[in-house]
């Protein structure tokens, strides 16, 4: 969420930045800049995770993650219709269950972000579309609790009967992606995008970063999302 949030405001204020010379052109360059906020859903296959917590008696989490997305981009002015910016998202999905007087959860979180370079088609007029890539990074954390939701300080602060455990995998990232953006008017656009994201060397820790011995590696597989957010800057498409 921290990553999200600064580079959104990194973006608002290249744009700002950009607002005052709206209709500078150099040399039939586009000139512009934009940045906003929205929502992406990550389309990850829980099948193998939810075998083990099922082995395990912990509650089984559904497919998908809907996650916070932020970004920006400017156009470069030398190569023409290619823009650079970044890029990053943030999202949780948890399920859980009571057993007796105890209560079950299982979290699981998906970060990332990363740097993008993307060239601009105009297929449509005043409409843009992008295709790109992102380098960068990420992780997926999956958290499982147990306890009995009291906590005396310091008496019980350990207990045989209560559980906490965090298996965390990080990863570089390199997502193709595909933005299409619709401008209201010239300085505020509705964008659509798909991405694919491909993980590569991936390194599961568990805790305090210990080493996870015969962990599944399709437990958290390359996944495909979908993001809708609103943009703000100045659009030269």
């Amino acid at each position: 969420m921290i990553r999200v949030k600064l580079t959104l405001i990194l973006a608002i204020f290249i744009s700002q930045f950009l607002f005052a010379q709206a209709n500078v052109s150099r040399m039939g360059f586009k000139f512009g800049a934009a940045g906003g906020y929205g929502k992406m859903f990550i389309f990850n296959n829980a099948d193998n995770l939810n075998l083990a917590l099922r082995q395990n008696n912990f509650p089984e989490i559904k497919n998908g993650i809907l996650a916070s997305a932020g970004g920006g981009y400017f156009y470069t002015m030398f190569v023409k219709n290619l823009r650079f910016g970044g890029f990053a998202f943030s999202g949780s999905n948890s399920e859980s269950i009571k057993e007796n007087s105890f209560e079950k959860e299982t979290v699981i979180n998906a970060s990332g972000g990363g740097f993008t370079v993307e060239y601009t088609f105009s297929f449509v007029k005043k409409i843009g579309t992008s295709i790109g890539i992102m380098l960068g990074g990420g992780s997926t954390s999956i958290n499982l609790y147990k306890n009995d939701g009291n906590l005396i300080w310091p008496q019980n602060i350990v207990s045989e009967t209560k559980i906490n455990t965090e298996l965390t995998n990080t990863y570089f990232l390199i997502t193709p992606i595909i933005n299409v953006e619709i401008p209201f008017s010239r300085f505020i656009a509705l964008r659509a995008g798909v991405g694919y994201n491909i993980k590569v060397n991936s390194e599961w820790k568990f805790d305090n970063g210990k080493s996870i011995s015969n962990i599944d590696n399709n437990l958290d597989g390359d996944n495909l999302f979908l993001q809708l957010g609103i943009y703000v800057g100045f659009f030269a498409f």
